[in-house]
């Protein structure tokens, strides 16, 4: 090379050939956008966060990075960037909250002000004008009147038209419910601060203060595994009004990032973020919950309790994979290919107790107690399998209907001689399941129904509040409680353990085994999801693998309420696994 002026030019004809622009363009072409930043944030040990990327620099960056190989120092870069940039927004959206209330609320002052001083101006018209100043009185109430109703309107539209909260979101960073224990509540500001050490004990504190609550196990395991720079990252969607639920399927997901990080290598392997999000019930709020999960990067795939297909449609495109351990309609499976259930369908459930019902007990007619709301398609199944068998329907009752009499429903059941009644309320009503079953434990020995129902009523509720009165119920479930998971979970969480909880560690599992722990995105989890095999002893006690159609592969079980049966703390009776 020679060097002419500021420039270089080329003094061997070969190489002007060799490295011409073509060349020079395709070079710089793979040099990332981000080197510069890169390695200061490496010379500087990986703690001056003013040297990650933000805003569009990241979307320019990871527009660049996309499909590419890129080294482990490269990813964490670009993952820590993420992490920052999406916390700063949080900030931002508080402040920016924060900012237009003060605005308004001072908006509101002035007018006030503005009010009370053309108040005190027409008082002194008085002297003047009586009726001219009852006129002006009565025409500045009624503006301020309407200008009130106006401004309040204008708070409740801004308010409404903002995204999701962020405090619907945490890995950590922030408490989710109300009911949260000051001690969990201070290891989430030691996570704010950056006290890592602290926010450990704490959480360990809380985990022992309150050894049933997911919530603390799941932030320890968290800021253990942001301890080590990076980390594969996994949501979770869990219902927002419902706590009891909420923690049901929170227990099985910690207990699967906990199996995780007990099996990877102390020093350097990567452990398990897991996101916790609340799920709202207003479409615009489910709406932007998605949008922002979709927009995280650094999430892999998605546990979500009850998606619908408003939401569902959301996650199009994204490359995640979602898994519910819930859901249990197929309609949905057969119209998104990256959603899966890991709980057994309503078919499925449906047939196990009809076969069982018609087949096996030779019983020939049965009522149906089901709930409206959420209940019916599992009741049109039961339905319909069971008139396939040959057997028939006398009646249905909503158990979420006010005008449901338990007494009278009974007494028209057992007046027509019908041999049975099945129970299938949802988790609102399943209080109202019990008293069905009250109601039946009146009539002579001869006399009372034999009673059946769904994996709704798999809890310890039922035997604590029904005792006696629902020995010998019949349930179909997904899943049953003796498999050395069960004995483990039963131990871990204090005997609070669901099917929710099962199926919830295995949709979690089914995640962790798609990752490819050397080249993990969400298309190589998402392909890894379609034709997974999960092995019995990794999961809750099944093998778990997905039908074409998302599907879980499996049969439903039968389990009855019986006094010989290991009982949960508080109840007389346990459930008997009997097929």
């Amino acid at each position: 090379l020679i060097k002419n002026g500021t420039k270089l030019r080329a003094n061997n004809k070969i190489y002007s050939s060799v490295f011409n622009p073509d060349w020079i363009a395709e070079t710089i072409e793979r040099i990332p956008p981000y080197a510069i930043s890169l390695d200061a944030w490496l010379a500087s040990n990986r703690q001056d966060t003013s040297k990650l990327l933000k805003d569009e620099k990241l979307k320019e960056s990871l527009k660049w990075a996309f499909g590419k190989e890129l080294g482990s120092e490269e990813y964490n870069f670009l993952n820590a960037s993420i992490k920052l940039d999406y916390k700063e927004k949080i900030k931002l959206d508080q402040k920016q909250r924060k900012k237009a209330l003060e605005a308004e609320k001072e908006k509101q002052d002035q007018e006030e002000r503005q009010a009370q001083m053309q108040k005190q101006a027409v008082e002194l018209q008085n002297h003047k004008n009586r009726w001219k100043t009852a006129t002006f009185v009565l025409s500045v109430i009624c503006f301020l009147g309407i200008s009130s109703y106006l401004l309040q309107d204008k708070i409740a539209t801004t308010l409404s038209s903002e995204p999701s909260k962020p405090n619907d979101f945490s890995s950590g960073e922030l408490p989710l419910f109300l009911s949260e224990k000051d001690i969990l509540v201070s290891g989430t500001e030691a996570v704010k601060k950056n006290k890592r050490n602290e926010a450990i004990k704490l959480f360990e504190e809380a985990m022992k203060n309150d050894p049933d609550n997911p919530i603390p196990r799941i932030f320890h395991n968290n800021v253990k595994a942001d301890d080590r720079g990076s980390q594969f990252t996994l949501a979770v969607v869990v219902p927002g009004d419902n706590i009891t639920t909420a923690e049901e399927i929170l227990r099985g997901v910690a207990h699967a990032q906990d199996d995780f990080h007990h099996s990877v290598n102390p020093q350097g392997s990567k452990l398990l973020e897991i996101l916790i999000v609340k799920d709202k019930n207003q479409a615009r709020e489910k709406s932007n919950l998605v949008k922002m999960l979709v927009e995280n990067s650094a999430v892999l795939g998605v546990i979500a309790h009850s998606p619908t297909d408003d939401t569902l449609t959301k996650y199009h495109n994204s490359g995640l994979a979602v898994i519910s351990p819930t859901n249990e309609s197929n309609s949905l499976l057969k119209k998104y290919s990256f959603f899966f259930q890991t709980n057994l369908s309503d078919r499925a459930i449906a047939k196990k107790l009809a076969n069982h019902a018609y087949q096996t007990l030779d019983i020939e007619q049965v009522a149906i107690f089901y709930d409206s709301q959420n209940s019916n398609n599992l009741k049109q199944a039961f339905e319909e399998e069971f008139n396939k068998l040959g057997g028939k329907v006398f009646d249905t009752f909503n158990l979420a209907s006010p005008n449901l009499n338990p007494q009278t429903a009974i007494n028209s059941i057992v007046n027509n001689k019908v041999d049975a009644a099945v129970l299938l309320p949802s988790t609102n009503t399943n209080d109202e399941a019990i008293a069905i079953a009250k109601e039946n434990a009146k009539l002579p020995p001869g006399v009372k129904l034999k009673l059946f129902g769904s994996h709704e009523m798999y809890n310890p509720d039922t035997l604590t509040k029904g005792g006696s009165v629902v020995e010998g119920l019949t349930l179909a479930v997904p899943w049953v409680d003796d498999s050395p998971y069960g004995k483990a979970a039963k131990d871990k969480w204090q005997g609070k353990v669901s099917w929710r909880t099962a199926t919830s560690y295995d949709a979690t599992k089914a995640l962790i085994y798609a990752i490819n722990k050397k080249d993990a995105n969400r298309k190589n989890v998402l392909e890894a999801i379609e034709d997974i095999k999960v092995p019995a002893n990794v999961t809750s006690g099944e093998e778990l693998n997905f039908s074409a159609a998302g599907e879980r592969d499996g049969e439903a079980h039968l389990v009855i309420v019986d006094r010989d049966a290991s009982a949960p703390k508080g109840a007389e009776f346990g459930f008997k696994t009997i097929e």
